[in-house]
């Protein structure tokens, strides 16, 4: 091969280092995975992050109903209060799993005990319970 031939795709592959396609983007569930590794971690800005970059402005999409909630999550242990309960609701509207139903109000709940609004955090709260009953450990 001549030198142009070399120079050529040496600077393609070179390229492809340093701006990855589209193809080799982290998938959403990847996004959603390591948002939820760093909640348990508690690096909460880190969870946030990973979670609205797997959002991406798709928020119609039902399978994105578990990033609202670890979302969501973070954000209240952020004291982003607003954008918790938004995220939440997120999450429940966009699900039909009855569990992360329950879990999405258990966490609204505890946005508004944050708020000191008992009677709205104990309305969330029995609509975890309606929704999950078998189960005392929602969080």
């Amino acid at each position: 091969m001549s030198k142009v031939v070399y120079t050529v795709l040496f600077t393609v592959a070179l390229a492809g280092a340093i701006y990855p396609t589209m193809a080799q983007a982290p998938y959403p569930a990847d996004l959603l995975e390591e948002a939820q590794q760093q909640f348990s971690q508690r690096q909460y800005d880190s969870a946030i992050y990973y979670a609205e970059l797997s959002v991406n402005d798709s928020v119609e999409n039902p399978d994105l109903a578990p990033v609202y909630y670890v979302l969501g999550r973070a954000q209240r242990r952020m004291g982003q209060l607003a954008y918790a309960q938004d995220n939440l609701v997120n999450a429940i509207r966009l699900t039909q799993d009855s569990t992360l139903i329950a879990r999405a109000h258990y966490e609204l709940g505890k946005c508004y005990r944050d708020k000191v609004q008992p009677d709205v955090a104990i309305y969330h709260y029995h609509r975890a319970l309606l929704f999950n009953p078998d189960t005392l450990d929602l969080a």
